[in-house]
């Protein structure tokens, strides 16, 4: 055989290596292509991938920085499948993100586990979609994403913040957070959080901003209020038991309807020292042995009690209070009166 043919398939096998982690147009990523470098312009030999284009990339095993993050993205509408794989740090320097796309666009990262990282886990801006990760024991937040982000199906504990946290206007749907040190979840304004299980977090269960939907969550043992609503919140068909704080708290200008809300430490539902034109609403909700006792007062609403008796509020408004059934003086109830709120039950820790 002549040199030639001996060259070619020299070069040949050349171009096969440096192209053989692109499959169907999505850039594949492993401890060996890291510790390589060149995965896109920019990315030099070792930890962190850089990840300089956007595009789709894929990891084909486990990465393991030593005490950098794992992959930093430093460009918009890049996508990450985890493919399953693990990302974890042989040591975890504080404030070293796992993923860190901070400040970017569009940043989709789905189906892994980040774990012991000293920063957060994930760290995206605005429009992120995280699906289906796993963010447990970082030495900050489990997940943080910017405005109008997606977090759907991950499960965020034993983190050191925030399991998750999404800026405003996000959805965050069917995840887990449990015992973190922070909220479990904590969402900013105008959101929608639904479907959620959120269990023995060190603060909130739930912490929501003003003028989200909070629906179908199950919110439970967490040290401080099951669900906290800064004002103007829909809170609907939540089950919210035996949180050391309220069960339910919100300021004014919320509705709640139709969770069933026991024995949590304090008061089933907080609706605070509102004033006559911050109005809320109940109705359908069973409240019931929150507050120490059957007996107790179930849901508290400050000094507005005297206005209560007639519905109506100096400022013209009306709330309806009806069909809600709370357990107090021994007995349950199917309406206002029944839950006690002008306290002839005993207050105890309600407020």
């Amino acid at each position: 055989m002549s040199r030639f043919p001996l060259i070619l398939l020299a070069l040949l096998a050349m171009v096969t290596a440096r192209t053989a982690h692109a499959v169907d147009g999505v850039l594949e990523i492993n401890h060996a292509r890291a510790l390589a470098g060149g995965v896109t312009a920019g990315d030099t030999a070792g930890y962190p991938v850089t990840l300089s284009q956007s595009g789709s990339y894929r990891l084909t095993g486990p990465l393991s920085p030593s005490t950098t993050s794992a992959i930093a993205i430093t460009a918009s509408n890049v996508t990450v499948d985890l493919n399953g794989f693990t990302v974890t740090p042989s040591s975890a320097p504080a404030g070293v993100h796992g993923i860190d796309a901070t400040g970017r666009t569009d940043v989709r990262i789905s189906n892994g586990i980040v774990s012991t990282f000293g920063g957060s886990g994930i760290v995206a801006g605005d429009r992120a979609r995280i699906k289906e990760v796993t963010v447990r024991s970082n030495g900050g937040m489990g997940i943080s994403v910017g405005v109008v982000s997606v977090v759907e199906g991950c499960t965020a504990h034993g983190n050191a913040d925030d399991g998750i946290y999404a800026a405003a206007a996000s959805r965050v749907a069917d995840n887990m957070a449990w015992s973190n040190a922070d909220a479990g979840i904590r969402v900013e304004a105008s959101s929608t959080v639904t479907g959620n299980t959120t269990n023995g977090n060190a603060t909130n269960g739930l912490w929501i901003g003003v003028g989200t939907t909070v629906s179908e969550n199950t919110v439970a043992y967490n040290t401080l209020d099951g669900i906290y609503c800064a004002g103007g919140c829909s809170i609907l068909h939540n089950t919210v038991t035996n949180n050391h704080g309220d069960g339910i708290e919100v300021a004014g200008n919320s509705a709640v309807i139709g969770n069933a809300i026991q024995s949590n430490d304090r008061c089933g539902v907080n609706l605070g020292a509102s004033c006559p034109e911050c109005l809320s609403g109940l109705a359908h909700n069973v409240v019931n042995s929150n507050n120490g006792s059957p007996t107790n007062r179930q849901i508290y609403w400050g000094s507005n009690a005297a206005e209560l008796a007639t519905v109506t509020y100096p400022s013209g408004g009306s709330v309806n209070h009806f069909t809600n059934a709370c357990s107090a003086g021994g007995g349950l109830g199917s309406n206002y009166w029944s839950c006690d709120f002008s306290g002839a039950a005993p207050a105890a820790n309600c407020p």
